[in-house]
């Protein structure tokens, strides 16, 4: 199996955690000093930890060099300011004493913040996804090989364990291990298995860079892509809560969403433009009513715990509130929809009113707690709500707000707290007029009104803390939608901030040389523009062009400086080809130069970039630039190819360019000799609908059937060669419950063409037509607690090309033995 030191070094023995040190001298650091080199930051987030007792480095040559002089492991964090669970990790495992004490002796630890260096992020990332399966997020934990491990020239810095969030204490609630048990079974690990060790950083190493740096060999592309995204789109698409995928938690999609709007014009079948446009509406509504969006301030948080968008986790970040803003807006001028209005109006003057630094540029991010207390800001109960409204308007607002219902909110970290409520319209407005008996602009004024009184009084709440730093990239994002709000809503306000903060960006963010650089903060330049800074930038300003264009006034130094952002980016980061680079040359702190394909929190630089060029064409009339964008589009074909909706932004910038240019496929090769047209989903998923009662006493048995479409087939649970993503069950959502899979026999795969196996490695063994399996259930002797589901994971490939892996939650209810 993959990673089988790893799992020992996470599972094996704890007996030694944090006891005192038997290393030699040499092993031995200096005495710890804390995170004193973080207090001079230009990162919030870093100077956040200059207090903990950790021994703290920033990334670069200093911390290298001291991992390379002792002989040990980096400890690399990432994370980010209003990252609710790096502040739990700070809290539970940095801050403590002991903790800090065995890291300072046994590692070098380096903080990062991952807004300011997305390109350590990006890769690192790739690391923490291939040892949790798929799985990622922050705060990121990841050990490095030092520097000079296997000899002098040998750069170092190379992932062999990775991981999220570890509490200190092994604890079934998390089904991860302990992060004190944990660092004491990797440092032993280093120390007496040091061989294995660095097989496994040098296997781990290689697939990052396999992974990351993309193939840029053109294929055709066309309409098939676009279907196949449309399709792909409404199969995941949740018609009960909006949104895509499922799963316990969701969050914003809005490159999603775009794509949808770009396309769906163009569906000639009524039946399928009627379900694109449904997904659309449904997906708007549920997150503009839901708790994810701030119905007082404005603004949307992170994302949502539950499927329903109703609880969110409560940080609210810059490219989130630019993103969904745009999309918002977009909606609103295609259909008139009021609440979208509503939506962005409220949104753009969240920023422009706690997110905007008086010289024009935009903040990056709120944090999620107040006083180490998530949501603590934004959390109601009945009472004080007719305590600040009295009872007439504090009925009223009980009703909108469904504060007349159960409490939605419990804080985990905090028990004894009393239940609290998000607020969470039960309706959209017109229909809660509609139950009010009143108008809808009078329900809209009343609504108004409350709001304010009740935003006046939580203003006088403990505040979560701004990440007060401009990011260029961001500031590009916020541009757009402040200039697609000025669009849709007629309202100038939104283009006169938008174009003070793009003169911010370009006046204050260039270097004397000319260069850009992604950070300010206070008057200070830090860290030199990405790949994502520039496309994203020249995106909005592209955007602010469009909008002085359509209000009269004059678009010239918006075009100019758009251009001047893809003129630079394709001098500093060119690979060829027409491909474009994330990083820049030369940054021998990475492990490889990066060019990213697939779409995230934001989207790839790359696709951004296509649309860039797309929009100056557009504004300009110019043919130079779409003869800039086919080559780019072109070297983003194989991934669009493979998985148009994980490439979503460039699948939609491939509709703008055909529209532009219908004869851009042609360039890529003739057509295929015809698509694989399915009557049903690649792998359909049959469980018995019913609950199962799981009692400590026997297993309880769970028969699933798998039917795999013809031509089609699906990794064994042990595909017998790394780097293959293997059926795979689980449980998620709560403790209490252990799982067992019996796997069918599978065999070996003889279709299409795959590399030669590696030392060590067996022929690939898939699952194809229809396939049993077998699921034992029962109880373990930690509490039950949560909602456990069971989780099913597998990726459908044909004899040329693999989907997207699908992760799916069975029908089945489990219950614990009374």
């Amino acid at each position: 199996q993959m990673f089988v030191l790893a799992l020992l070094a996470a599972c094996g023995s704890s007996s030694d955690a944090l006891a005192p040190s038997t290393s030699s001298a040499a092993d031995v650091s200096p005495a710890p000093t804390g995170g004193y080199r973080l207090a001079d930051a230009d990162s919030p987030y870093l100077r956040a930890h200059a207090g903990d007792p950790v021994d703290w480095h920033a990334w670069g040559e200093a911390a290298f060099a001291e991992a390379r002089a002792r002989d040990v492991p980096v400890f690399l964090s990432l994370g980010y300011s209003s990252c609710h669970w790096c502040h739990v990790m700070q809290h539970e495992s940095f801050q403590d004493d002991s903790v800090a004490t065995y890291l300072n002796e046994h590692f070098v630890c380096i903080k990062v913040d991952r807004e300011q260096r997305p390109d350590i992020d990006d890769i690192y990332m790739q690391a923490v996804q291939l040892y949790t399966q798929g799985h990622g997020g922050w705060p990121m934990s990841v050990w490095l090989t030092p520097p000079g491990a296997r000899s002098d020239d040998d750069p170092g810095l190379e992932p062999f364990f990775a991981g999220t969030y570890f509490p200190p204490v092994d604890d079934p609630r998390f089904q991860r291990p302990g992060f004190t048990n944990l660092c004491s079974n990797i440092s032993a690990a280093w120390k007496t298995k040091r061989e294995e060790v660095l097989k496994q950083a040098a296997q781990t190493t290689a697939l990052i860079r396999e992974q990351l740096a993309a193939d840029t060999e053109p294929v055709r592309i066309d309409e098939t892509q676009l279907a196949e995204a449309v399709q792909t789109l409404l199969r995941i698409y949740d018609a009960d809560n909006g949104g895509f995928g499922g799963g316990t938690t969701k969050f914003p999609q809005p490159v999603y969403l775009d794509f949808l709007m770009t396309v769906a014009p163009g569906i000639d079948d009524p039946a399928a433009r009627n379900a694109v446009d449904n997904a659309i509406r449904r997906t708007l509504d549920k997150m503009a009513t839901g708790g994810i969006n701030d119905h007082l301030a404005g603004g949307f948080h992170r994302y949502s715990v539950d499927p329903r968008w109703e609880v969110p986790h409560f940080e609210k970040m810059l490219y989130d509130n630019a993103q969904l803003a745009t999309t918002y807006a977009t909606r609103y001028m295609q259909t008139g929809d009021p609440l979208d209005a509503r939506v962005v109006r409220n949104t753009l003057d969240y920023v422009l009113r706690e997110m905007t630094d008086s010289r024009g540029g935009f903040y990056s991010a709120q944090d999620a707690e107040a006083q180490h207390r998530e949501g603590l800001t934004f959390l109601w109960t009945p009472e004080e709500v007719r305590t600040v409204l009295g009872d007439d308007d504090g009925a009223f607002a009980c009703r909108v707000y469904s504060l007349d219902k159960p409490a939605n909110f419990r804080d985990p970290h905090h028990p004894e707290d009393p239940p609290s409520h998000v607020l969470v319209m039960s309706a959209r407005p017109e229909e809660l007029a509609r139950r009010e008996g009143m108008s809808t602009d009078k329900f809209d004024a009343r609504l108004d009104a409350v709001n304010d009184a009740l935003h006046a009084h939580r203003k006088r709440r403990p505040q979560p803390t701004t990440d007060d730093k401009v990011l260029a990239g961001w500031n590009g994002l916020m541009i757009g939608a402040m200039s697609d709000g000025a669009r849709a809503l007629g309202d100038e306000k939104y283009l006169d901030a938008a174009e003070k903060a793009a003169r911010f960006v370009m006046g204050s963010m260039r270097t004397e040389a000319g260069g850009l650089m992604r950070v300010w903060r206070a008057g200070t330049l830090g860290t030199s523009a990405f790949l994502e800074d520039y496309a994203f930038l020249a995106q909005g300003l592209c955007a602010l062009a469009h909008a002085k264009k359509a209000s009269g006034r004059d678009a010239d130094w918006a075009k100019k400086s758009a251009d001047w952002c893809i003129s630079r980016a394709f001098v500093e980061f060119d690979a060829g080809n027409g491909a474009l680079f994330d990083t820049r040359e030369g940054q021998v702190d990475l492990l490889v130069r990066t060019r990213g394909v697939y779409d995230g929190a934001v989207p790839s630089a790359s696709g951004v970039m296509i649309h860039a060029l797309v929009d100056m064409h557009d504004l300009t009339g110019e043919g130079a630039y779409l003869d800039r964008a086919r080559p780019v589009l072109a070297s983003m074909s194989g991934a669009i190819k493979a998985s148009p909706v994980g490439s979503i932004n460039a699948t939609r910038a491939l509709a703008r360019v055909m529209r532009a240019d219908p004869g851009f496929p042609d360039s890529l090769g003739a057509p295929d000799a015809g698509p694989l047209v399915l009557d049903r989903a690649p792998v359909e998923v049959f469980a018995p609908g019913e609950r199962i009662t799981v009692t400590r006493e026997r297993w309880a048995a769970l028969e699933i059937e798998l039917r795999i479409a013809d031509g089609f087939h699906i990794n064994a649970v042990d595909p017998g060669v790394e780097g293959m993503i293997g059926l795979g069950v689980r449980i998620e959502g709560g403790a209490g419950v252990e799982l067992e899979l019996d796997a069918p026999e599978a065999h070996a795969y003889t279709g299409g063409v795959l590399p030669p196996p590696r030392e060590g490695e067996g022929p690939l063994m898939v699952y194809e037509g229809t396939v049993r399996l077998k699921i034992r259930l029962r109880r373990t002797d930690a509490e039950w607690k949560g909602n456990p589901i069971i989780v099913m994971t597998y990726q459908a490939c044909t004899d040329d090309a693999c989907l997207a892996p699908e992760q799916i939650e069975l029908d089945v209810a489990l219950d614990p033995a009374s």
